[in-house]
């Protein structure tokens, strides 16, 4: 490993708050019954003996979502009899004809499914809509049902949590319900919104589908909402990607990015209801890297630093759209900044068709660090740390010259 010196932040701090014993395996979405890496996240950390079971409740098509999970982990070494789907649904799948899942809508309460899952090996959490997970384990007053406190009261003891997608969604406290960036950071339409979560995961806000569907926009828009500066730590998880959390340190396995922002000391303004954002630290990691106990980024050890090393030597675009390639964090942070020898900031434009939009701003710190390299897999990957960021609300105007 390759370890990346960080400036002492908040960030360092609240990221040395321990977790609980069994480990989290924090999953982006569209996990692949092939993806090895966040599988092998989770059944790799069980412990030898105990029932896994399998909550499909987010989803509209429980039976069949708990299935296909079940299938994906006895792909990757659990034995079938050890597999138990979890009575607990607010929907009804039209595949079971003998079973109405509906019915298992108050399953949360029942003492018998408690005593169950309090000796539980590990939970995984499916898909779907993250609100029916809150609704199904938590009480109308937001305190734990007796089977969110015999999940807790298992991974104590070293069962191991995990989720993906809205499984995902709802492993912090506070959790994103919806939204979509543009209409956040410009204050219209489908604003971001946040509601309780169960909190597995006590530090921070979680986001998943997070670079697939451009969600860096309704992820600060959430933590700006957000009273306590010292919660301002967002996780935005890529589809085929896991954040895994031991203890006080957090790693990152499979296909994509976590995005970790730090806004603990940020400032944030509306300007006519449209977002500005200031002071924000962005840090892109991937497979391999770790952020250990403490606070330090280890990147992964087939990475080499960018730093003297830079690829290219260009003038970033700024733009956006179509026809200017390269809008992904890692085009952006990566590519156009950390390693790029002819620049020190990189920018983005988003906009809609009345032509409001925002300016994501990117600025290279004496804290940056950058290193890249091709993982086992193939993949080339950044890791990039320490890099300034800014929203700024902009009007573009369109004219047609022909």
């Amino acid at each position: 490993m390759r370890f990346l010196s960080v400036a002492a932040s908040l960030f360092v701090l609240l990221l040395s708050v321990a977790q609980a014993a069994g480990r989290l395996v924090i999953a982006g979405g569209a996990i692949r019954q092939d993806n090895s890496a966040v599988w092998q996240a989770f059944t790799e950390a069980l412990p030898a003996e105990g029932t896994v079971f399998v909550v499909g409740g987010a989803s509209g098509e429980p039976h069949q979502s708990a299935e296909a999970a079940k299938q994906a982990l006895i792909r990757f070494g659990l034995s079938a009899d050890r597999l138990k789907t979890a009575p607990l649904a607010v929907k009804d799948d039209p595949s079971t004809k003998g079973v109405n899942e509906a019915r298992w809508s108050k399953n949360g309460r029942s003492a018998g499914l408690a005593a169950e899952m309090n000796s539980a090996a590990g939970v995984w959490f499916t898909g779907g809509d993250q609100t029916r997970l809150t609704q199904l384990l938590l009480q109308r007053n937001g305190s734990d049902t007796p089977v969110l406190a015999a999940i807790r009261e298992a991974r104590e003891a070293g069962a191991v949590i995990g989720g993906t997608s809205a499984g995902a969604a709802m492993m912090s406290d506070p959790m994103i319900t919806g939204g979509n960036s543009l209409d956040a950071l410009l204050g219209r339409g489908e604003q971001v919104s946040v509601d309780d979560g169960l909190g597995f995961l006590n530090v921070g806000v979680t986001d998943q589908h997070f670079g697939e569907r451009a969600r860096l926009g309704r992820l600060i828009r959430a933590l700006s909402s957000l009273p306590e500066a010292n919660s301002r730590i967002g996780f935005g998880v890529d589809e085929g990607t896991a954040l895994v959390v031991d203890g006080g340190s957090f790693s990152v396995v499979g296909e994509g990015y976590v995005t970790v922002i730090e806004a603990t000391s940020a400032s944030f303004d509306l300007v006519r209801g449209r977002i500005v954002a200031e002071d924000m630290i962005i840090h892109l990691l991937s497979h391999g890297d770790r952020i250990l106990e403490g606070g330090a980024i280890a990147a992964a050890g087939y990475k080499k630093a960018t730093r003297g090393n830079e690829y290219y030597d260009r003038n970033p675009a700024g733009g956006g759209g179509m026809a200017v390639p390269g809008s992904s964090l890692a085009d952006v942070i990566g590519d156009d900044l950390l390693d790029n020898e002819g620049a020190r900031s990189a920018s983005r434009v988003s906009f809609g068709g009345n032509g409001q939009g925002v300016r994501y701003r990117f600025q290279q710190s004496q804290n940056s660090t950058g290193f890249w390299g091709r993982g086992p897999d193939g993949r080339a990957r950044y890791t990039v740390t320490g890099v300034e960021m800014a929203v700024e609300p902009v009007d573009v105007e369109i004219k047609d010259v022909r």
